[in-house]
């Protein structure tokens, strides 16, 4: 009748659920059309057998914040954070004569979570290829994470309480919580390459606030007299961003809240709330330290210096993927100011300058010479090893010459060149070059 909800049956499904409330009776849609059908002729559920459709709940909860500050002239903080949680619960029922009620079946419940993190506690941490510290860190983490997570569970320590010998970790570890549960791990690895202590990190893996990154930039340094005289504009940033991200989960199916020490058929471990597949950790610094500068000569010069590391647990096979980056980009340029000449029509012309046309723009050089270093090693952690999976060292040589013959004709001459070397034998050492004239005309008014 109104806004999607029924009069003469007491204004249903009701003004919470129109709206999309999720919080009080409304938020359990399910149970209250389940209470409004024992009236089979006025109940809001169909009571046919061949009913197929399934009872469906989407929640989305989204977290964004942004803080400006300029503490002084010049020096400017933009510190941001983000988070997405998303969750959709499904099941299947049907109305059963037998039991004169409905009855539930196949219930799902998963989603995705990302947010913005913080990793900076470890990112100048040893590591190479045959070995990594906070690898190191992980496998030591196990067993305190593990002990903790029993001493949690309050039905473990009633009827479990137990230490068994663990082979692949050379240890004893709570009965349940052996060194390849995916929670031990999960806690584990967070602990080991964010630089938080194994005893206090959240066990949990949806936390409930983003974690603030960063972008800085300080162009103040021209107010100083003796470096005004040579520079027209000195500008330093440096910008932090890291993500924690599950691409998937879903609620077990073989958990059981009220018996929290049940194991895998045929396993010792104890079976977690959640599957979850893999867990990613992000951090770029893009740049660590950037640094433009614009000469009272017209030359330009810039030095940037970049780090990235992407690392992906994966549960299915125990396996930690690294992937490290690093790369520095030198680059300079230099404005021709008032570059002129005449352009003369096809066929000549019939006297001194008839027909010519004068130009007189800036003819802009711009070079930048990168270098860049990515490595993937993959460590295994149930046997322990480290392997080089795939890398790089990379050279990219950019030379770019920009010339405005007027407002629609611009032109512009490149060269290109970049050199691959790569670290594993499988793949080629390659180079290409590009280079050509960009002529651009436009037609728009």
């Amino acid at each position: 009748d109104y806004f999607g909800m029924d009069v003469s049956h007491g204004w249903s499904p009701g003004v919470g659920f129109v709206l999309g409330s999720s919080f009080g009776q409304d938020a359990d849609i399910y149970s209250k059309a389940v209470a409004h059908s024992l009236d089979e002729t006025s109940g809001w559920l169909t009571r046919d057998s061949i009913l197929s459709d399934p009872y469906l709940r989407r929640k989305q909860e989204t977290i964004n914040f942004r803080v400006n500050a300029e503490p002084f002239q010049g020096f400017k903080i933009d510190v941001t954070g983000q988070r997405n949680y998303a969750e959709n619960y499904q099941h299947y029922f049907r109305f059963s004569d037998q039991l004169q009620q409905f009855e539930v079946f196949t219930p799902t419940n998963g989603g995705s979570f990302s947010s913005s993190y913080l990793m900076i506690g470890t990112s100048f941490a040893a590591n190479d290829s045959t070995y990594s510290q906070l690898f190191e860190n992980l496998l030591a983490n196990r067993k305190t994470v593990a002990e903790r997570l029993a001493r949690n569970n309050e039905q473990w320590i009633e009827y479990v309480n137990e230490y068994v010998y663990d082979s692949a970790a050379g240890d004893y570890f709570p009965r349940g919580y052996s060194s390849a549960s995916t929670e031990v791990l999960m806690y584990s690895f967070i602990s080991a390459y964010t630089g938080q202590d194994a005893n206090k990190v959240n066990l949990h893996p949806f936390f409930s606030w983003p974690l603030p990154n960063w972008n800085i930039t300080f162009n103040g340094l021209t107010n100083i007299p003796a470096i005004g005289k040579l520079f027209k504009s000195v500008s330093i940033t440096h910008s932090y961003k890291s993500n924690y991200t599950i691409s998937t989960w879903a609620t077990n199916v073989n958990y059981d809240e009220n018996n929290t020490i049940q194991t895998y058929e045929n396993s010792d471990i104890i079976i977690p709330k959640y599957d979850i597949q893999q867990l990613v950790l992000n951090e770029q610094f893009m740049p660590l330290i950037g640094i433009d500068l614009g000469l009272q000569n017209s030359m330009t010069a810039n030095f940037q210096f970049k780090k990235s590391r992407t690392m992906t647990l994966s549960f299915a096979n125990n396996q930690l993927t690294e992937v490290n980056g690093q790369e520095i980009v030198i680059g300079a340029g230099y404005r021709f100011k008032g570059l002129k000449f005449n352009i003369t029509p096809i066929g000549g012309t019939s006297g001194p300058a008839k027909g010519k046309t004068a130009v007189n723009n800036d003819l802009i050089l711009k070079l930048d010479i990168g270098f860049r270093k990515d490595i993937t090693v993959l460590r295994r952690i149930d046997e322990n090893n480290n392997q080089v999976s795939a890398g790089q060292n990379k050279i990219n040589i950019y030379f770019t010459a920009d010339y405005n013959f007027s407002q629609r004709l611009s032109a512009q001459l490149f060269f290109k060149y970049d050199v691959v070397d790569p670290f594993v034998a499988n793949n080629f050492y390659n180079s290409t070059t590009y280079a050509g004239l960009t002529i651009r005309f436009s037609l728009a008014q």
